[in-house]
């Protein structure tokens, strides 16, 4: 079986910095573009709505895709197996990365900077708090995996797929093709432990990432 959730990278373009919220019948998440958001598989597509001032609001679906791996599931795990991954939404996959293109309002200048906001009451609709996001979308390592991984003689770890534009990962100087094995000298098995790690560092704190690259383990600070 696979995981049930995955990350997607949003990007706004020709912006940054815009409010999105993803739903779909498993759940909501909010992420500041540019920036790697981790959402709940489903057969069902991903809504996605952006704001930011002086640019529409846009509305935009990301689509669910069946995974053809399925088919060697069923041989070695079974009718049992699939139905399982149908269940949790684990024989479904949304792109790695999406890109929601922001319209200038017409007749209104474009800030560079928004101008502060004034303090305003709940929404009706409540969103959970966004957590840290380190910037990466990746994946978690296996023995069946291809690429660096094979020559990991105890593969796990986390596989760098991609590194959002100035997050906190490209200012440390993680990139696409590391594996990501330790957290602060805290062993990084699969991506929800990386995810697990960086929920509890808190804001402006920073992480030593043991990852290996070219063969070797190095030491990459990465600060929030």
């Amino acid at each position: 079986m696979r995981g049930s959730s995955q990350s997607i990278l949003i990007t706004t373009p020709p912006t940054t910095g815009a409010d999105c919220i993803l739903t779909s019948r498993r759940g909501s998440w909010s992420v500041i573009t540019p920036g790697a958001v981790r959402v709940s598989k489903s057969k069902e597509d991903v809504t996605v709505t952006c704001t930011k001032d002086g640019y529409e609001e846009v509305v935009a679906s990301i689509p669910s895709e069946f995974e053809g791996w399925t088919v060697g599931n069923i041989v070695f795990g079974g009718l049992i197996g699939l139905g399982v991954d149908a269940a949790t939404g684990a024989i479904n996959n949304y792109p790695n990365a999406f890109q929601v293109r922001m319209t200038p309002v017409p007749g209104l200048p474009v800030l560079a900077v928004a101008p502060p906001r004034a303090p305003i009451a709940p929404a009706v609709r409540q969103v959970a708090a966004t957590p840290p996001s380190l910037g990466i979308v990746g994946s978690t390592v296996t023995r069946n995996s291809t690429g660096p991984g094979i020559n990991l003689a105890d593969p796990y770890g986390v596989f760098v797929n991609g590194v959002a534009p100035r997050s906190p990962a490209a200012a440390a100087g993680i990139r696409q093709g590391d594996i990501i094995r330790s957290f602060n000298g805290r062993r990084v098995s699969t991506f929800e432990d990386l995810d697990g790690f960086a929920i509890e560092l808190p804001p402006g704190g920073s992480v030593i990432l043991g990852v290996y690259r070219n063969r070797m383990i190095v030491d990459v600070e990465l600060g929030l």
